[in-house]
Formats: structure tokens, sequence, C-alpha cells
């Protein structure tokens, strides 16, 4: 498992590149900003719960994390997500707030993912 910790507000591109050990992701509530690629490859990360104050996702920052089953988004405002971000993530469900799943499937860079986009029935 990854812990980014508390005070961390940005994780820069590659920071975690390649990085094959970890099968969750626990980034804090602090965090806003995450590079390019920076979770890229991370071939065993199943889970990942992004928080609400994150505001960019940059390029291809999770893609070739193919055993990610599900994403949990808890922003109501689709933050700005890079090309590429969640490519390699085919079978990974993104769930996101309730009354917020038009926004998302309409944003751009989202509404790539649209067909794996549901709304949460709870918040996480």
């Amino acid at each position: 498992m990854f812990n980014i910790p508390n005070g961390v507000t940005s994780i820069g591109a590659y920071a975690f590149y390649g990085c094959n050990s970890a099968t969750s992701l626990y980034l804090n509530s602090s965090l806003r900003t995450i590079g390019e690629c920076a979770f890229r490859g991370l071939t065993r990360l199943t889970t990942l719960t992004m928080p609400s104050n994150v505001v960019t996702i940059g390029a291809s920052a999770f893609a070739g994390c193919y055993h990610l089953g599900s994403i949990i988004v808890n922003r109501t405002t689709p933050p700005v997500l890079g090309n590429g971000a969640l490519d390699d993530t085919s079978n990974c469900t993104i769930y996101v707030p309730q009354g917020s799943y038009d926004v998302y499937v309409n944003a751009e860079g989202w509404s790539a993912y649209r067909d794996r986009i549901w709304a949460a029935d709870q918040d996480y």
C-alpha cells in the first residue's frame, strides 16, 4: 500500500511510475495535483479513492494500471483530466458523487470514459 501522508499537496510527474508492489493507494485529503504518469504502470493496483481536493490529474497518471477495478472520485466538480489519464484501465468502474454524473460524462477528458462512470449510491 502506498500512503501519501497529510500535508502533501502535489505528486510530481513519474513519482511512482512502475512501482509494482502496491495493491492499494491512499491519497490524503490535502492532495490537489497528480502529475503526468505519476502512478503509471502500477499493475497490481486494484482500488483507488480520490479525495475531493484533487483538481488536476495529469496525462497518463494512472495509465497501465491493468487491474484497477474501481476508482471513487469524491469531487463534485470533475478535476481537470489529462490525456490518457485512465488508459489501459478498461475494467475499471468510476464512481462519482450523486448528482454529478451528468457533469462528469460531459466533461472534457472524462467523457472518454463515460461508459464506465456511475453515480455512487453513497458517499465515500
